[in-house]
């Protein structure tokens, strides 16, 4: 009877034990991500006997009750509650979230109530921080496994890259242009597309392209920016010129790009150099004959006179202070014509300042060069009284004649920019010369610009049509991917896009179901953060609770298999999974223990009573 009695007690205690799981579970019915327990019961021999009859053994074993052996874990999936609070996560199916303290020490858990705290880390209520990968602008995945931050302020981006997506379309049926580009007269171009791009303080620029039709299947493309012209280069080609020549083949595909217009090159470090409007190119000459921008030049003085007076962009030279016209200017041969009234119809002792962006340019016609530096070196002849010749000055001050043995012919003043030519090789005179020289600019004033500088890559199936632009001390440089441009019979159709963008603040976070984290920042633009990491063990049972839904491995448990949100599992934004404890099902288990502890508890007064007996026999 007194084993009968121990044997009650351990089902007594077993199931206490139970009740202590069983209560366990329903405390924690609402513990976000609470995996339910349960307790595994083992049995207990006390003794075992052999016996043997007509030489047949036979068992005798006598049970010593019960105990709780272990208990189990049961990692099903829990309901999801949804709370609509973006940075609230629940896992869909199998794995754990990653959080580590301040000692790099990793937990894992399955409660998502995650948020951001005042360093812009992931968090949860512990303070521990969500674990992941940082992702680059392309959205790949760079470096090792870290604490997910999230900036609260985006820093401005520089423009990089322009890309013209599909619909995007020049209509076939446009007219053919042939008259003289020009941006403030809509009847030069065809079509004009307005683009926002950005410096790298994040200011804002107009950058806008002009399309003109000159023929079947081709056409030009201008460029400014801030109302001033875009050069562009070919790779390969040290030239700049002023537009772009576009060429589509039968199907409307662009099957060419090329430099167009009088080719200019800039002057070394010109990137560097400050230009200024007021310094202007000095001389008495003719324009170059290439293009003129309509509405570009300034004439500062004429004949010694202090002027102002500018073009108007229709091709007259306007008196600013009379607002008369007093001349004109061809925007093809670049020839300006003054007046009888303001002076001879000649060309001559005018200086004048391109309000353009100034580069290397072929500055040709019959002048002499005056009150501009000049920069040593930097002046070539190519033609001298209707007579070919190849004299260049030597950066020493003389003209010298390369044909000839560097034999000099002449001088310049690289001060006044006036050049003679010594009587042996003609009169000594400037007359009947074509110069091509680089313009030399100093810094004498605040009111500066900078060169703009645009270049094309050339077709290939690897390369896109790309463009790359400089401005000055916060420099812009993107590519221009014309690829999906086409010329078919259809509206005109300009579906642009560019990946610079000014200071934006953070407003609100996205999480996706493959762990990708995005912000969303107030200058419009959405960028890719990081990329959530997710554990997976091959036996959760090894898994030891440490309290605060937090579990650890074991020296026992396998390494877990990391990897990165979406690949094992689902991660649910705006969602919580909820304990997996089934409150019907406790209660039935609990009943259950009650009555088991009942009935135990009856064995040890059964076993009481017997032993009364037993001692009443006695009497």
């Amino acid at each position: 009877m007194i084993q009968a009695m121990w044997t009650g007690n351990t089902g007594l205690n077993a199931d206490q034990y139970w009740l202590s799981v069983i209560s366990d579970n329903i405390a924690n019915v609402n513990t976000i991500g609470y995996k339910y327990e349960r307790a595994s019961f083992e049995d207990m021999i006390t003794s075992s006997l052999t016996t043997f009859s007509n030489n047949v053994p036979k068992n005798m074993e006598i049970g010593g009750g019960a105990i709780v052996a272990n208990t189990q874990k049961i990692f099903t999936q829990g309901n999801f509650s949804q709370t609509n609070v973006p940075t609230d996560l629940a896992l869909e199916g199998q794995g754990f979230f990653m959080v580590a303290d301040n000692n790099g020490t990793i937990y894992y858990t399955r409660n998502g109530q995650f948020r951001l705290n005042a360093d812009g880390d992931l968090v949860n209520t512990l303070g521990l921080k969500l674990q992941g990968w940082t992702l680059d602008d392309n959205g790949n995945m760079v470096g090792a496994i870290g604490s997910i931050n999230i900036p609260y302020s985006q820093p401005p981006k520089t423009t990089t890259k322009i890309s013209v997506d599909s619909p995007s379309n020049l209509d076939s049926r446009s007219n053919i242009i042939t008259a003289t580009f020009n941006p403030a007269d809509s009847t030069t171009f065809n079509y004009v597309n307005t683009m926002t791009v950005y410096d790298s303080l994040g200011n804002p620029h107009k950058a806008q392209f002009y399309f003109v039709r000159t023929g079947g299947n081709q056409w030009r493309v201008f460029g400014l920016l801030d109302d001033e012209p875009i050069q562009f280069t070919v790779p390969g080609d040290t030239n700049t010129y002023d537009a772009l020549l576009l060429e589509f083949n039968g199907t409307g595909q662009i099957s060419s790009i090329k430099g167009y217009g009088k080719d200019m090159n800039c002057l070394d470090n010109c990137h560097g150099t400050t230009l200024n409007e007021d310094s202007g190119d000095a001389g008495e000459y003719q324009l170059p004959y290439y293009p003129v921008i309509p509405g570009s030049v300034l004439i500062s003085n004429y004949n010694g006179t202090t002027v102002n007076w500018i073009d108007d962009g229709n091709g007259n030279i306007i008196d600013l202070i009379t607002n008369n016209s007093i001349g004109t200017i061809d925007y093809n041969t670049g020839k300006i014509t003054i007046n009888q009234s303001a002076g001879t119809s000649s060309s001559e002792n005018i200086q004048v300042a391109y309000r353009t962006k100034v580069y290397e340019s072929g500055d040709t016609g019959e002048y002499t060069l005056v009150n501009t530096p000049i920069l040593p070196g930097s002046v070539s002849i190519s033609q001298y009284n209707g007579t070919t010749v190849n004299w260049i000055d030597d950066g020493a001050g003389n003209i010298i004649d390369l044909k000839n043995n560097n034999q000099i012919v002449g001088s310049i003043n690289y001060t006044t920019g006036k050049i003679t030519i010594n009587q042996s090789a003609g009169t000594s005179s400037s007359e009947n010369i074509q110069v091509a020289y680089k313009i030399y600019f100093t810094t004498i004033s605040t009111n500066t610009i900078q060169p703009d500088q645009i270049s094309i890559l050339p077709i290939s199936a690897n390369n896109p049509n790309s463009v790359g632009l400089n401005t000055g001390a916060n420099p812009i440089q993107f590519s221009l991917n014309l690829q999906n441009l086409r010329q078919l019979a259809s509206d005109f159709l300009f579906t642009g896009n560019q990946d610079g963008y000014s200071k934006g603040d953070l407003l609100s976070v996205f999480i996706s179901e493959d762990g990708v984290i995005k912000g969303s920042y107030s200058n419009g633009t959405t960028k890719n953060i990081a990329r959530l990491a997710t554990a997976v063990f091959k036996d959760t049972e090894m898994l030891v609770r440490k309290g605060t839904f937090l579990y650890l491995p074991n020296q026992q448990t396998p390494t877990p298999i990391v990897a990165p949100g979406g690949v094992l599992n689902k991660i649910r934004s705006g969602m919580l999974e909820m304990s997996n404890v089934d409150i019907s099902r406790e209660f039935i288990n609990l009943i259950v223990a009650q009555r088991a502890y009942q009935a135990n508890a009856r064995v040890i007064t059964t076993s009481d009573q017997v032993l009364q007996e037993a001692m009443n026999i006695k009497r």
